[in-house]
């Protein structure tokens, strides 16, 4: 940064520290890098400042000529405490704007947590449901009789018997057919139901 952009920078952000209408359109790490430059130009100034004063003496200066070199290190010392005083106050604002940071990742880290464990057990209540549902379906399909059996013809076509006078069809089918065991299903009139 420039001389003139550190300057125009601290001064907005002062005026904005103080109150100012304007809106400070600068990011913390923007102001950092402003005072950074700013530190290095006062001690660039400071370093000026000694060089000047020891020529001076060095060259013998008139009384009138160290009088205005004076005057000028006066006004630079002013200008050096103002600074510092930016400084300073730029240095809390971006204090408190890393801290405003953290407590944000902080709140950001809590809400993630806690959505992780709502859909954690929103699962788990999920999945206890479904058990729930198909213990309860298999206990309604344990009672419920076929109202119908279904053979397998070997053809590609069935054979359809009531159940009624027929209970142990499949038994019987199954001990008749070893090889083709599993070709009757039995068929529910409940929609929904196991063979449906």
């Amino acid at each position: 940064m420039t001389p003139t952009e550190v300057t125009t920078l601290l001064r907005q952000f002062n005026e904005w520290r103080r109150g100012g209408a304007a809106p400070l359109h600068y990011s913390p790490s923007e102001i950092g890098e402003a005072i950074d430059a700013a530190i290095e130009l006062l001690d660039r100034l400071e370093a000026t400042e000694s060089e000047c004063l020891e020529q001076a003496r060095l060259n013998g200066m008139g009384s009138e000529r160290e009088a205005a070199l004076m005057a000028k290190l006066e006004a630079a010392e002013k200008d050096i405490a103002v600074k510092e005083e930016v400084i300073d106050s730029l240095a809390a604002v971006v204090k408190r704007l890393d801290a405003q940071c953290d407590a944000a990742e902080r709140e950001r880290d809590e809400c993630n947590r806690r959505r992780l464990e709502a859909a954690g057990h929103f699962a788990a209540q999920t999945a206890l449901m479904k058990q729930k549902y198909d213990d309860l379906r298999a206990k309604i399909i344990e009672m419920e009789e076929p109202a119908a059996w279904r053979t397998f013809d070997g053809e590609g076509g069935y054979d359809y018997r009531s159940y009624e006078d027929n209970e142990n069809y499949k038994l019987w089918w199954d001990a008749r057919n070893p090889n083709h065991i599993g070709w009757v299903e039995p068929l529910y009139a409940l929609h929904g139901a196991k063979g449906e």
